[in-house]
């Protein structure tokens, strides 16, 4: 999977959760561990961790991190 494909899961998954806009970046600790207990058993643990990956790339090219 790649990076873009797990921002593009990040993305429906705090639209079905509901969480607020002003949380999804800079996402905190406890969404990504949301995020990633949400994950395990629908994909692989490669495939998680190449989303959160995707993620963190994210946040670094935007200054977030």
């Amino acid at each position: 999977e790649t990076y873009d494909s797990g921002l593009l899961v990040y993305h429906v998954f705090y639209s079905s959760k509901l969480i607020p806009e002003n949380q999804h970046a800079l996402a905190s600790h406890i969404l990504i561990s949301l995020f990633i207990s949400d994950m395990v058993g629908h994909y692989s643990g490669g495939t998680v961790s190449n989303y959160v990956h995707g993620i963190q790339a994210w946040h670094t090219l935007h200054g977030i991190a």
